[in-house]
C-alpha cells in the first residue's frame, strides 16, 4: 500500500503532538494510533483483512519533525547569547549643544547675528545671557540642534565674526545632568568692596561641595559715604543630604569672621 502525501503531512503541520498522547494517558506510538484510540475505534489494519501493521504508513511520534522551542534556540546558542543581544541595540542618541561665548561693541548687532545665524541653520536657542563689561558686551548662547545643523553653524561663526568684527568661542556640550535630591539656594553678599571677597566666598563653598549655578557681582559707590561698595548674589546647589541648619550656621560664621552682611535661603522662581 503506498504512502501519499496526504498521510504524512498532517503529521508535519502538528508538531507539538510528539508525546502529547503519552502523556494523557493514550499509549499511543504514533499519529494515527493516537487518533483511532481518541475515537474509541480499533487500530487500523485489526480484524479488517490488511496485514499491513498498525501505524506503518504514519512517522512515529517520538521521531517527529519538531520545530525548536525558544528556549531551545536560546540554548543552543549558549548561555551568553543575552549579551551579544543587548550589545547588538544601539544606545540612545544623546543630546547634542552648541555653546556659543561672544564679545563684541555693539550688544544688539552681535545678539541679532548670532540667533538670525542659528535660525538659518535650523538650530534652537535654548538659553541666552548677555551683559554688558565696560565698552563690550558679552553673550552667551546655548544652542540645540541635529549633528548636522550644528556642524553647519559651528563652521560659519568664524566668518561671521570677522565680518562683524566681535570674537567668537564655541564648544560642543551634552545635556546636564538631573539632581532631583540637590537643593538650590541663593547667597546675598553685602559688604565694602575687597579684591578678596569673591574668591573667600568661593572656597567656602568648594571646601562644602557646594556647586555654583550662577553669580552676579556689582561694585558701585555709596552716595552717603563716597566709598566702594560690593553687592554679590550666589545661586548655588547644595548636595543630597547635607543639613541645612549646620551649612547656614556655618556660612553665618564665616561672614562675620569677614565681616560681611550675609543670607543665605532656598531659590524661589520669581513671580511674572
Amino acid at each position: 500500500m503506498g504512502v501519499t502525501s496526504a498521510t504524512i503531512l498532517p503529521a508535519i503541520m502538528q508538531p507539538l503532538l510528539l508525546e502529547k498522547e503519552s502523556r494523557n494517558g493514550t499509549g499511543a506510538t504514533c499519529l494515527a494510533q493516537a487518533k483511532d484510540k481518541a475515537a474509541g475505534e480499533r487500530p487500523f489494519g485489526v480484524g479488517r483483512g490488511f496485514s499491513t501493521p498498525p501505524c506503518a504508513p504514519s512517522i512515529p511520534l517520538g521521531g517527529a519533525f519538531r520545530y525548536p522551542s525558544g528556549f531551545a534556540r536560546y540554548r543552543a546558542r549558549g548561555p551568553n547569547a543575552h549579551r551579544f543581544r543587548k550589545a547588538a541595540c544601539p544606545p540612545p542618541v544623546r543630546e547634542q549643544f552648541l555653546v556659543i561665548s561672544a564679545l563684541g561693541p555693539n550688544a544688539m548687532e552681535l545678539t541679532n547675528v548670532l540667533c538670525r545665524a542659528s535660525h538659518e541653520n535650523r538650530c534652537a536657542v535654548v538659553s541666552t545671557r548677555l551683559s554688558r563689561h565696560g565698552e563690550f558686551s558679552a553673550l552667551v548662547l546655548q544652542v540645540s540642534g541635529n549633528w548636522d545643523a550644528l556642524a553647519r553653524l559651528e563652521s560659519s561663526l568664524p566668518a561671521l565674526a570677522k565680518k562683524h568684527a566681535f570674537s567668537v568661542n564655541v564648544i560642543r556640550s551634552g545635556a546636564a545632568n538631573n539632581r532631583p535630591q540637590a537643593l538650590p539656594y541663593v547667597a546675598y553678599v553685602s559688604s565694602v568692596y575687597r579684591p578678596d571677597i569673591l574668591n573667600e566666598l568661593c572656597q567656602f563653598f568648594i571646601d562644602h561641595h557646594v556647586e555654583l549655578e550662577n553669580l552676579t557681582c556689582d561694585t558701585y559707590q555709596a552716595p552717603q559715604t563716597g566709598g566702594t561698595m560690593l553687592n554679590a548674589t550666589l545661586t548655588v546647589t547644595l548636595p543630597a543630604g547635607t543639613q541645612i541648619s549646620w551649612l547656614r550656621d556655618q556660612f553665618l560664621d564665616f561672614a562675620d569672621a569677614l565681616n560681611l552682611d550675609a543670607l543665605i535661603e532656598p531659590w524661589r522662581p520669581q513671580n511674572p
